[in-house]
């Protein structure tokens, strides 16, 4: 009887890891310039579950921040490549878990966006593909700064010198269009020469931004209410070892074309490992060791808590040759809520019961969005 209970358990893992496998998820990849064209009509299934760091895919180098670990564990200038080893998870997910993650799974990728910025000829830069989450039933969307600042160069040299859509689905397809809500601009103080680097670093500091959806890309009227995972609330508690889900759009290994037609959501469940700062004490990053977000495109994407919320952003990750060599790095939710009120002296919920979130957008690019352009441009060789 004990051995036909193990051998279920074994068959249970490996019917799990069959059905719940998925393309992988990048942190920003830099385009060609492209032109579009038609999309496949291929499906993938869910997520995958990760029991360890065996990832073995050769891939590009990424970023590699240096945060400090909160107190008393590291000192201040301790850096993230050098990690502990990554929490083993149980051979076997209690039913239960299974089944509160397939249903998290469900509603996370239905909230899922690819954001892609495909960049002309007369563009000085090049596109981008990144990640984001609806997180209101509104259209808002949650991402990365360094994704969603392509918002505010889109028509320089001229208008529509870069298009940005949001995408989704998997295979991604066109679904909407957005614009600039808020993005902090200590993020373009500190970092307005990024887009001109070929290798641009940073420790996701100030990294997230907002994005309001605005029409969609057929003509089609905005659905009443808009599929959405919920931000955790700002005293959330983050803990080491706690299973969450991760989860974007990958495109590391995907070129030209092949990003038009062959891009598939990722959505992973995987332990937090290590806990980081931008200060002294507080919970402001946190780590997914091995985890196959590490791949570029993820940024922007989400980490969802196995009660529902989006606890963390995916910015980052250490260099390594495999996934499974590398860390990927999220700013964490009470951390967004900190540096917002610290940004703009308002609360997110103040941002979010706003009846009218298209006047506060028209704010932001009234008074705010000019400077923050021009200062991303000054990087530009003339």
């Amino acid at each position: 009887m004990l051995r036909s209970l193990e051998l279920f358990a074994v068959a249970l893992v490996i019917i799990v890891a069959l059905v719940f496998v998925d393309t992988l998820i990048p942190l920003p990849v830099s385009l060609p310039i492209v032109t579009e064209e038609s999309p496949s009509a291929t499906s993938t299934p869910p997520y995958t579950i990760e029991a360890s760091a065996t990832s073995t895919v050769q891939i590009a180098t990424t970023t590699a921040p240096k945060i400090t670990e909160p107190k008393p564990k590291a000192p201040e200038e301790s850096v993230v490549s050098a990690v502990t080893p990554p929490i083993a998870l149980p051979p076997v997910l209690p039913v239960q878990t299974v089944s509160v993650f397939n249903d998290l799974n469900t509603k996370t990728r239905a909230a899922l966006v690819n954001i892609f910025c495909a960049a002309d000829f007369r563009s000085p830069f090049s596109g981008t593909s990144g990640s984001g989450t609806i997180i209101d039933p509104r259209g808002v969307i949650l991402t990365s700064a360094h994704i969603a600042e392509f918002y505010l160069i889109k028509d320089y040299p001229a208008l529509g010198s870069i298009e940005c859509v949001l995408r989704m689905g998997s295979p991604a397809m066109n679904r909407y269009e957005a614009r600039l809500l808020y993005l902090p601009p200590s993020w373009v103080v500190a970092n307005s020469a990024a887009l001109s680097q070929e290798n641009p670093s940073g420790t996701g500091e100030h990294d997230y931004a907002f994005l309001l959806i605005t029409k969609t890309t057929n003509g089609d009227p905005l659905p009443a209410l808009f599929p959405f995972v919920s931000l955790a609330v700002e005293n959330t508690p983050i803990t080491k070892g706690t299973l969450v889900l991760a989860g974007g759009y990958a495109a590391e290994f995907l070129k030209g074309s092949s990003l038009l037609s062959n891009l598939f959501a990722l959505t992973t469940i995987t332990p937090i490992s290590e806990l980081y700062t931008f200060g002294s004490s507080s919970t402001d990053v946190f780590a997914l060791k091995g985890a196959l977000v590490s791949e570029k495109g993820s940024s922007g994407g989400p980490v969802v808590s196995p009660d529902g919320h989006v606890i963390g952003l995916i910015d980052t990750s250490t260099a390594g040759a495999t996934t499974g060599e590398r860390q990927a790095h999220a700013i964490t939710l009470p951390y967004i809520h900190r540096d917002f009120k610290l940004e703009t002296g308002a609360s997110l919920n103040q941002l979010f019961t706003s009846t009218d979130l298209n006047a506060a957008a028209d704010n932001f690019a009234a008074a705010l969005a000019p400077g923050l352009r021009d200062q991303i441009l000054s990087h530009v060789k003339k």
